[in-house]
């Protein structure tokens, strides 16, 4: 609370004012006492739970030392001569 702290005239009593023909002002010793408490609790809102997806095992590959390119199902690439760049 301070200085600029502000709260409605619903929080003070009517005996805590000080009324003028133009406006009513707060006496300086009023303290706001009343408050629309309420001891009903908010049901808290129900979480939507989304599935995650499960995580795919990896396949297992060999080592390079032991991958061959057959049961990779790739071609073997011809050997190129020195200054030959034509492909196949």
């Amino acid at each position: 609370i301070s200085d600029q702290t502000v709260l409605c005239s619903r929080h003070f009593k009517l005996t805590d004012f000080k009324w003028t023909p133009v406006r009513k002002t707060l006496k300086p010793d009023s303290v706001p006492s009343i408050f629309d408490w309420s001891n009903q609790v908010t049901p808290r809102r129900e979480l939507f739970k989304h599935p995650v997806p499960q995580k795919r095992p990896r396949p297992e590959y060999e080592d390079e030392a032991g991958d061959n390119a057959a049961d990779l199902g790739c071609e073997p690439i011809p050997e190129i001569q020195d200054g030959d760049l034509s492909l196949w």
